[in-house]
């Protein structure tokens, strides 16, 4: 396993175990006080997305899906 992968791989386990014992809203409210979820996130993802075409976009959601599949399910967001 590289150092990114353990590096994901522990963020999915804290954010798991930060769900299971806050739950969805606490866990956000949590990161945002941490500051590992600050700014502005839609200035951010259009900064870094918008040289991706909408083919792009879609393989890297479908990617982030399956890595993250659990998650994904806890949120409600494992419709087609």
């Amino acid at each position: 396993m590289t150092a990114i992968e353990e590096h994901e791989q522990l963020m999915k386990e804290g954010i798991e175990a930060l769900y299971a014992k806050l739950g969805p809203s606490k866990t956000v409210r949590f990161l945002q006080l941490t500051g590992l979820c600050r700014g502005d996130s839609v200035k951010e993802l259009e900064s870094k997305s918008e040289k991706l075409t909408k083919k792009q976009v879609f393989k890297l959601m479908n990617e982030s899906k399956e890595r993250n599949r659990e998650l994904w399910k806890k949120l409600g967001l494992n419709q087609p």
